[in-house]
């Protein structure tokens, strides 16, 4: 049926802290919900290119990419699941790329403090309303916070809710309509909250049925993290995200859906 599912998100759709309390390593995504699809519909291969604190800016420019490049390696994206989470509203992609080659110039380069994925890979930093990362130099003293100008800046001129729901609905339809072109199955749901179709000044609300369809499983009721509190309270890791066993319940209810709705 298919060769690959493909999917991408933010935390929830990595699997942080499945392994234990705070561990964002790689190895979660064995665990994570997309594996547990990918074994249930026994699908060869999984693509999980989730990290931790993405905007959905960076999900979308980041799916697309993925699947343009997988196409131009030969695989038939009609053999491709696409499975999309995603992630919160009130966040941003920014460069920091004159940031890190100063600290290269003085020496502090790689860091020695916490750190994310995004920084390493493509010297970006996803910002977020209550997360904050910085440098630290060998004495464990913090050299340089990246996100505080940013985070003022977005909280003040950027992160209101219709304009973030303006942005998030391009997203979607970004991915919606390159996955329909290429002939491509797909599903998409929120990790962190619904849609909001109550904002009346949001175009893309005047037209839903554009945007949202049965590949889009309950956009403006359900997320990811509200169910998971509401009814595996008991998976919950130190930061806020789940274990493994929450995990395996949530991809019952996407497969569940997907029979349903004849989706595989």
């Amino acid at each position: 049926m298919y060769d690959y599912l493909y999917s991408n998100g933010d935390s929830f759709t990595m699997g942080m802290e499945i392994i234990a309390d705070k561990d964002l390593s790689e190895d979660n995504k064995k665990y994570a919900y997309p594996m547990k699809i990918t074994d249930a519909l026994r699908i060869k291969d999984n693509i999980n290119s989730a990290l931790p604190g993405a905007p959905n800016e960076w999900i979308a420019r980041q799916t697309l990419a993925d699947l343009c490049k997988m196409k131009a390696d030969g695989i038939d994206l009609k053999k491709v699941f696409v499975l999309i989470g995603w992630s919160s509203t009130n966040r941003l992609e920014i460069s920091i790329r004159d940031q890190i080659n100063s600290f290269k110039e003085i020496g502090a380069w790689p860091p020695i403090g916490f750190t994310s994925t995004e920084i390493m890979m493509s010297q970006t930093n996803f910002v977020n309303a209550h997360v904050q990362k910085w440098l630290e130099d060998k004495q464990g003293n913090k050299l340089y916070t990246f996100d505080h100008d940013a985070q003022a800046f977005c909280a003040k001129h950027l992160w209101e809710d219709v304009l973030e729901h303006e942005k998030w609905g391009a997203n979607i339809l970004a991915v919606k309509n390159f996955c329909e072109a290429n002939g491509m199955n797909y599903l998409m749901h929120n990790n962190v909250n619904p849609w909001d179709s109550s904002l009346e000044e949001v175009k893309f609300n005047q037209v839903k049925d554009v945007v949202f369809n049965n590949r889009y499983y309950k956009h403006d009721t359900f997320a990811f993290a509200r169910w998971a509190l509401e009814h595996h309270r008991y998976g919950m890791r130190e930061e806020g995200h789940f274990n493994e066993t929450v995990h395996r319940m949530f991809s019952r209810v996407l497969l569940e859906y997907m029979e349903e709705e004849n989706l595989i």
